[in-house]
């Protein structure tokens, strides 16, 4: 993101360092270094791959003097200077600014959310404020300026960013801000022959022969909060100090973060400021808060499954100080959900998934993590196998799955199963599905059609003489509000229309199916959940019909702005069972109905408030119940038993407040009730004929 060749110095040291602190990376099989002797360090460092090209770094006396050309904002010197380097860390001293307003102010937002006594949490959140909103500025040609820490504080501020700079103005603010939570810093000066020279900040972290020092599990913390495999620090090989590189510069996976890689060059040289007060060591992050931790990872259909299932991973995990927990799904190592509240993920299966997966889920809950960063994660392996791709055979698969917009039109003879697939850029998603086997002719149309803002999916059907039909249709929009119809129907004739509509203010679906009968049955279900200020709310609505000749349906449903379902059913002969509920936390409506003949017509509805139905022409003994539970736990009910004969007309509604039912019969015996039951004080009130 940054240019590395920018520091304006290309350092000669007249006279030798006093001591030498040697680079040193905490690798993968790096385990606690403690013990380790001088020579063992010199010998790592000299050896490591990691390290090739960058030397150790000389601290000399502040009686040295340092020569340097003058580079400024070009790479060629234009003459040179002398500086001792006792002046050079008063310089610096007096460009960090530690104590500065804005200094201070700056901190706490970069910081402020993480409590303790001056943390490694605190410092990598300081690191990556300044990273992620630095903005780079070279400085004028023949010039070497350095920036005051508020200084570059205020351009920042006039830019939209936290600062702006060259290298040498980013480690003095680096500095300014470590240095203001009570860290100690240091800033190196390097030379590369090459290309030129460069600055940057390190903090200390401790020291590794005292007691209690918590160097290593401080290391291992960087190593987990950013994935890291490496950690680059300089170690005093006679004091055992250690120091964490705090440059701008990315490792090999294109990461930068604290301890990141260090700039090559032929000299390294410490710069000791506000060296006046001792070193203060780096602490682990409080532990007062924890973080959550997985508890299962499972998907909703067993391994293996074929190419164009659609599967549903559902996440647990617990946070034992009960913070909100965010969830992100990955395939294959590649991230398919952004960070969000919801818990589960579904896999629209394709051919190019045939084989072994892996899926995994990371959580967080914010307070433990940088962005991007998780608390914890699992992975499980799941195999998928290709469709079989004959659309002729009985136990054919989907041959595909249509994952952008499109349209068509398929017609044949035997068994088919496909699903149609569509998602928008906000993740809304709608589907529609079919599955037939062994019908003598089918033909369908189907269209997806995607926007930024909505997007949807339609199926249009005509099967002939079929051993069964099964049709569905799906949607879930960017809240995770999520819609479902189905239809199924064994040994006969089917016309259906599936449409299901999706976008950021809810979703609205409907299905129709008219069934001719050659001699079994029929199923038609529509069902919709949302969760609202943490209220679980489900709308649903269900028709069964066994042994049936033929039967109409219209099913609605809707949720977001106009929440309700709609069933209209005309025509039928035969036995039939319907069954219309809303439940909301405790409040519950209802309305079933069971006839045993038959019946003409059969309107359903529920929406936000009630829940009713009415029919007219029943034949034969029919038993209709309409019920309500309350949010005061009031049972309300009203129910009616047919014998035998023709009922003209019936209504039935229920809600919070009542239960009502109005009946019109010819030639049958009747029986009814009505009554409020408390569930609190066990006494009830009714009425009956």
């Amino acid at each position: 993101m940054f240019p590395r060749a920018l520091w304006i110095y290309v350092i000669i040291l007249v006279g030798t360092a006093d001591a030498l602190d040697v680079p040193f990376v905490f690798g993968e099989t790096t385990s606690s270094v403690t013990g380790y002797t001088s020579s063992q360090f010199e010998k790592i460092s000299l050896t490591s791959p990691d390290l090739a090209g960058v030397p150790s770094a000389s601290i000399p006396s502040d009686s040295e003097i340092l020569e340097f050309p003058i580079v400024g904002g070009s790479n060629t010197p234009v003459g040179t200077n002398e500086k001792k380097v006792a002046d050079l860390k008063k310089t610096l001293d007096t460009k960090v600014q530690a104590d500065s307003p804005s200094v201070i102010e700056e901190v706490g937002l970069a910081a402020g959310k993480y409590s303790g006594d001056y943390t490694i949490e605190q410092v990598g959140a300081i690191y990556d404020h300044l990273k992620d909103n630095w903005h780079y500025l070279r400085d004028p040609r023949g010039v070497d300026y350095f920036k005051n820490a508020s200084e570059s504080l205020d351009l920042g501020k006039r830019n939209g960013c936290v600062g702006v700079g060259d290298c040498d103005d980013f480690a003095i603010l680096m500095a300014a801000l470590v240095e203001s939570i009570g860290g100690t810093t240091r800033i190196i000066l390097a030379r590369n022959n090459s290309t030129g020279g460069h600055a940057y900040s390190e903090v200390y972290i401790g020291q590794l022969n005292t007691t209690g020092n918590q160097v290593d599990d401080i290391i291992k913390w960087l190593k987990q909060e950013y994935e890291a495999d490496k950690i680059f620090t300089h170690i005093d090989t006679d004091t055992k100090d250690v120091w964490l590189n705090l440059d701008w510069g990315s490792d090999d996976k294109g990461n930068a973060h604290p301890g990141g890689p260090f700039y090559q060059g032929d000299k390294h040289y410490v710069i000791c400021i506000r060296d006046i007060f001792g070193k203060t060591p780096l602490k682990l992050p409080e532990k007062s808060n924890k973080p959550p931790t997985l508890i299962g990872l499972n998907p909703d259909k067993i391994d293996p499954q074929v190419s164009g299932t659609s599967i549903t991973w559902t996440a647990s995990a617990k946070d034992l100080d009960k913070d909100q927990i965010s969830y992100r799904f990955f395939l294959n190592d590649e991230p398919v959900t952004d960070w969000s509240n919801d818990n589960t993920w579904t896999w629209m299966t394709v051919n190019d998934d045939a084989g072994k997966n892996q899926i995994e889920v990371r959580i967080r809950d914010g307070k433990h993590r940088g962005p991007n960063r998780f608390d914890d994660n699992r992975i499980v392996d799941f195999n998928i196998n290709q469709v079989n791709q004959n659309p002729n055979e009985a136990d054919n698969y989907p041959l595909e799955i249509e994952i952008t917009p499109d349209s068509g039109k398929v017609s044949g003879t035997g068994s088919i199963k496909r699903e149609y697939f569509v998602l928008n850029k906000a993740n809304d998603y709608a589907k529609v599905s079919i599955d037939i086997k062994n019908a003598t002719r089918y033909e369908y149309n189907y269209s997806t059609h995607s926007e930024e803002t909505q997007c949807s999916a339609e199926l249009r059907l005509n099967v002939s003489q079929a051993e069964s039909v099964i049709c569905t249709g799906n949607a879930k929009n960017r809240d995770g509000i999520p819609a479902n119809m189905s239809a199924s129907v064994k040994n006969g004739n089917i016309t259906y229309d599936n449409s299901m509509i999706v976008s950021e203010n809810g979703v609205k679906s409907s299905q129709g199916l008219e069934y001719m009968s050659i001699g079994d049955s029929v199923e038609a279900k529509s069902t919709a959940s949302f969760n609202n200020n943490i209220i679980n709310k489900i709308i649903e609505n269900n028709i069964v019909s066994n042994s049936c000749e033929h039967i109409q349906t219209l099913q609605e449903i809707s949720i977001g702005e106009d929440t309700n379902t709609f069933a209209d059913i005309n025509a039928i002969t035969g036995p039939f069972k319907s069954s219309l509920s809303r439940s909301e936390g405790d409040h519950k409506i209802y309305a079933n109905a069971d006839v045993t003949a038959g019946v003409m017509s059969l309107e359903q509805r529920v929406d936000q408030y009630d829940a009713r139905q009415s029919c007219k022409g029943v034949l034969g003994g029919a038993t209709f119940y309409t019920g309500s539970i309350n949010p005061d736990k009031e049972k309300i009910s009203a129910y009616t038993i047919l014998g035998s004969g023709n009922i003209l007309k019936m209504r039935q509604l229920a809600n919070s407040l009542y239960a009502f039912y109005d009946v019109n019969y010819e030639y049958m015996p009747v029986s009814y009730q009505t009554g409020i039951y408390d569930i609190n004080i066990n006494t009830s009130s009714t009425q009956q004929d």
